[in-house]
């Protein structure tokens, strides 16, 4: 409620307050007769006008007034909890929704292939696990032996060194490959050249005849289908085939076939030499390897999985387990639910846009309840399940019942000396159509008394000091002179005009309102008169 709000309404309660006095007032002069209790006695002593009220049996409360605003029992801000594409938005500010109805929908063909991709990972694993289970097969342990039949064979290859017949053949191509370097170097030799130029020459004489032997024919309109056609087109081609070797066997080698043919002819001195040096360390040593490993393979198929390795293979499948239900909980967060029945207050996304974080926000609003600020001197006097009375800024007449539900444990944050706490009362039924945010005052009912002897708080003296308290009753005697006694009393709760008075009086005993100068009193029948004895009436919390 704002300080000009706050400020209207207790200037209307003091001008209810002050009408109220005034009605009170006007009854009391009314229905009873003003007494002056100290009239001047014999000897001329003076005297103050008093009046006199009756002791009775009525019913008290006790209140304390906050005031604070309407808030829903339960409203909550809901986030996406994965950011994506927003597919659909279900709902609109003010849409009534049950719990579990989906109010965002995020396009989710992503987040489900990895649910798929992880589904399909956990099957595998599951099955690398049975198969350890299931032990060894004839058919794995038949490739194990032939495994290990294979590296035995190889390791005593290798320790028996190179054949003669290896060393013959790694000997010829050698001699093949030096051969072929020494023909580069020496460059083309006589006898090829003569022969390419005498295979040459033969092709251009063949091609000379057959050129002259399509001149003949040439006018013919299908001379390309002649027979000498054909020959002149055998005869071009051998001319070229003649030509290119002719030119290949003139030629010199190039750098690069030098090279090469030079590369040939170390690769087979190596090869030479490694065939006449084996066995070598590191073949011997390779060649136990792997014998090696193919004999403990074919123990592991003799002997099943170890359990070291079952170990494995259960924990790949538990982490596969973990990475399915991750990927359905991320497919989960793709859909906005309700968390509970409520009313749409806020829509902060929009369909097509890639969105995250804060989405909607929903409230409670069949069950209402107003915050509350209430002072620390009031606060001590509360309990939950208290009544309180609760009016609305906007219907200022009508009152709704309502019910502590919670009193903080600390006090409010603020810069303020004074200091409040946060007290929330639960709203009872109302045909009023309350809102969200609605100023409000509650008069909070902190303590009650039915039946119990009430007196005017303006009749009571306290005695600070001694912390005791004192009335003025009045007793008539016989010859009708009414006179004056101080009586100590104890009280119990008062409201501010009546206080419950727990011992030194009884009901209808007569109590003076006021200061007294002079001890005698004679004459009235008192403030309220005879007919409010022993708690009868009405305008006042007696009971009837």
């Amino acid at each position: 409620m704002t300080k000009e709000k706050s400020t209207k309404r207790s200037r209307w309660l003091w001008i209810i307050a002050a009408v109220a006095v005034i009605g009170v007032g006007f009854l009391a002069f009314t229905l009873v007769e003003p007494t002056r209790l100290l009239r001047a006695d014999a000897d001329g002593v003076g005297a103050q006008d008093s009046q006199v009220a009756v002791a009775a049996l009525g019913d008290l409360t006790a209140e304390a007034t906050a005031s604070g605003y309407v808030q829903a029992s339960r409203e909550t801000r809901l986030s996406l909890g994965v950011s994506g594409v927003v597919d659909k938005v279900a709902v609109a500010v003010g849409d009534e929704v049950q719990a579990g109805d989906v109010l965002v929908q995020l396009d989710t063909a992503a987040l489900e292939r990895s649910l798929a991709n992880a589904e399909l990972s956990l099957a595998i694993q599951e099955a690398n696990l049975q198969d350890l289970l299931d032990g060894t097969s004839a058919a794995e342990l038949a490739s194990a032996q032939a495994s290990v039949a294979s590296a035995q064979a190889n390791l005593e290859k290798v320790q028996a060194g190179a054949t003669a017949a290896d060393v013959q053949a790694a000997r010829a191509s050698l001699a093949a490959a030096q051969a072929s370097y020494d023909k580069l170097l020496a460059g083309p030799d006589s006898a090829t050249v003569t022969q390419a130029q005498a295979s040459l020459d033969n092709a251009e004489a063949a091609l000379r005849r057959a050129q002259s032997a399509y001149d003949r024919v040439a006018d013919r309109p299908d001379v390309g289908m002649t027979q000498q056609a054909l020959e002149l087109e055998q005869a071009t081609n051998n001319y070229q085939s003649a030509r290119a070797s002719y030119d290949q066997a003139m030629r010199a080698a190039s750098n690069d076939q030098i090279q090469q043919s030079r590369a040939n002819v170390d690769q087979a001195k190596a090869s030479l030499q490694r065939l006449l040096d084996s066995p070598t360390p590191a073949e011997l040593a390779t060649a136990e390897s792997q014998l090696a490993q193919a004999q403990a393979q074919r123990e592991t198929a003799l002997q099943g999985a170890s359990a070291a390795r079952l170990d494995v293979a259960q924990a790949q499948v538990e982490q596969a387990r973990l990475n399915v239900q991750e990927a359905q909980a991320t497919l989960a967060k793709g859909s906005l639910t309700a968390p509970f029945d409520g009313t749409i207050t806020a829509v902060h996304i929009s369909e097509g846009e890639l969105a995250s974080g804060l989405a909607v926000e929903i409230a409670d609003t069949t069950r209402l309840q107003v915050a509350l600020n209430v002072d620390e001197v009031d606060v001590g006097e509360l309990a939950l399940g208290q009544p309180a009375v609760v009016t609305l800024e906007t219907w200022p007449d009508h009152e709704i019942q309502g019910k502590i539900a919670s009193i903080a444990p600390r006090s409010n944050e603020s810069s303020s000396a004074l200091v409040s706490y946060e007290v929330l009362v639960n709203l009872g039924q109302t045909e009023l159509p309350v809102r969200i945010g609605m100023s409000a005052e509650a008069d909070l009912i902190t303590a009650a008394r039915t039946g119990v002897l009430l007196a005017p708080t303006a009749a009571i003296t306290p005695d600070r000091a001694a912390g005791k308290y004192y009335v003025n009753r009045v007793r008539t005697g016989a010859d009708g002179v009414r006179t004056t006694e101080r009586v100590e009393v104890t009280i119990g709760l008062k409201d501010g005009n009546w206080t419950e008075i727990t011992s030194g009086l009884r009901a209808g005993d007569e109590v003076v309102i006021g200061e007294l100068t002079v001890p005698q009193v004679s004459g009235s029948t008192g403030f309220f008169g005879s007919g409010m004895r022993n708690g009868e009436g009405s305008g006042s919390p007696f009971g009837q």
